[in-house]
Formats: C-alpha cells, structure tokens, sequence
C-alpha cells in the first residue's frame, strides 16, 4: 500500500506541476467522502437494500435516517482516517487529541453560552417549527428520542473531525490559514435544504470553528459545541410531544 501512495503521488506531481500531491489526494478523497454518503449511505440506499429484512425492528421507522447518520460515520470518520494511514500522514497532527484543553474548553463555554440562548429563540420561530428531530419518528416516544439522539450525537464525531480534522489540518500544512475558509465553504453547501437563517449561519459557523480548531489543535471542542446546540434543539422541539407519551 506504501508502494502504491507513493506511486499515485509520483503520478500527480509528474500530471499536475507545483500542486502537492497530498493536499490533491485529501480533496479527491473528500469528493468521494460526499459522493458515498449521498449514494451509498443514504436512507434511499438503506429502503432498497435493508429494510425489508429489518420491518419487525422496533426503530425501523427510523431505520433510513438511523443508517444515514452511521454510515456518516464511516464515509466521514472512518475512510479519511484509512487514506491517512495510507498516506502515511501523522494522525496526531489532524486534531483527533485534545490539544490546547484549557483554550478549548473555555471557548466552549463561550460558545455555549451565546448559542444556547439564541437556539432557544430561534426554535420558536416558524422556519424551525417541524424540523427537528431530523426524523419526525424520534418523538413516537422516550425510547425512539434515545436511541435517536445516540446515533445524532455520534454523527458530529465524524462530520466535525471530517471538516475540523482531515480537511482543515491536511490542507492547513499545503495552504495555511486559507484552509479555514477551504473547508467552510462545503460545510455550508450540506445545508442546503437546512431552514434559511440556519443555512446562512453555518457558514460563520464553519469558519468559526475552523478557526477554534485550528488554535486549540482539535476538533473535539468544535464537535462538542455543534452537539449540544443539536441535542438542545431537539429537546426544545420534542418536549411538548413527548410530555404526552
């Protein structure tokens, strides 16, 4: 396998002149990571391969969404940290530690602090109404949220460790701080579809946390706030049908 990156790098340095060929191959790789997870790991994908043998599951009704936040995890967490290793990069440099703890840690609170009450305010409004949970199905009862919740939570592991991690610090060693922008610019594209004011937040979002994960060395601080403002915004949403189950 060593062989074979050093060949394709050979390849790319010999096809495109003054392009470093990692840098080529972290993009070409999170291309690939976005063409999977909209194919391949959608809950279309799940409804015309799985869940047919799965009808008598509890949770099937949330079978498609609860296959799509897993396979997130892999086509966003698990396949760049496999070109990693064939790259043969230093996965300490990419923010899977915890770096600068007490930096980190603080603008979390920060962070929380203002975003926590302005959730709160917007999920009042009527482009939020309905929207969250994701899955309309999490509110059936406690059980559904929980299990919903699980998987939602653990899909910010590999979506910020794929922006806030393999992108951001493998394009930051090629381009220096542009990268922050770099890898805002897709975050922001994947919420299309996303009420309007959420949509153009992520894009301050996303440069905001490029930049907290740049200056701490980690990703875990950026994943950590994106989870508790999602978690709180289905709590806000769910209570009231959930208080009557």
């Amino acid at each position: 396998m060593t062989g074979l990156s050093a060949r394709l790098r050979g390849l790319l340095s010999a096809a495109f002149p003054g392009v470093d060929p990692k840098a080529a191959i972290i993009l070409v790789v999170a291309g690939l990571c976005y063409l999977g997870s909209e194919f391949e790991g959608s809950g279309s994908f799940y409804g015309n391969h799985f869940a047919s043998h799965l009808h008598a599951w509890r949770f099937a009704d949330m079978g498609g969404n609860l296959y799509w936040l897993a396979m997130s995890n892999v086509f966003f967490g698990v396949v760049p940290l496999i070109a990693l290793l064939l790259l043969r990069e230093p996965i300490g440099e990419y923010g899977v530690g915890l770096g600068d703890a007490r930096f980190g840690l603080r603008v979390c609170a920060a962070f929380l602090g203002l975003m926590l009450p302005l959730t709160a305010f917007v999920a009042t409004q009527p482009a939020f109404q309905g929207r969250y949970p994701l899955d309309g199905a999490a509110t059936h009862d406690l059980g559904h949220f929980v299990v919903w919740e699980i998987f939602y939570l653990s899909y910010f592991l590999g979506w910020e460790f794929f922006h806030r991690g393999f992108l951001l610090f493998g394009l930051y060693r090629r381009i220096g701080a542009l990268a922050i922008f770099v890898q805002a610019v897709p975050f922001t594209l994947t919420h299309f579809g996303k009420p309007e004011p959420e949509a153009w937040g992520s894009l301050l979002a996303g440069i905001a946390l490029g930049a907290l994960a740049l200056r701490a060395r980690s990703f875990w601080y950026g994943a950590g706030i994106h989870a508790s403002v999602a978690l709180f915004m289905d709590v806000l949403q769910s209570y009231p049908k959930l208080r009557h189950h």
